[in-house]
């Protein structure tokens, strides 16, 4: 990949800019940013651990310092659902 490649989305019109099309999951990235505003970055990730976090609604405790570095005592997992399904907020940000 190179920075050429990268396809930039402007949330405000939902439209995008690039060669490529963008992930079929862009619109869930845009839920996530408008229904938390202090939320500065999203790591959308398919490991199968990761998954599985999702799966079971379970949070990625502390076990590593950056985590409380980052200003919190957890990784909050977004509950699991289908690509194109819209996001709900049933978390809170500490």
């Amino acid at each position: 990949m190179k920075p050429e490649d990268i396809t930039f989305i402007d949330f405000k019109e939902e439209k995008y800019y690039g060669p490529l099309l963008p992930s079929s999951e862009w619109r869930m990235h845009l839920d996530l940013y408008r229904g938390k505003p202090d939320c500065l970055a999203v790591v959308h990730a398919h490991p199968i651990f990761s998954t599985t976090l999702s799966i079971l609604n379970v949070s990625i405790p502390a076990y590593h310092y950056m985590i409380a570095a980052a200003g919190g005592d957890s990784i909050l997992c977004a509950e699991y659902a289908t690509f194109g399904t819209k996001v709900r907020f049933n978390i809170q940000l500490k």
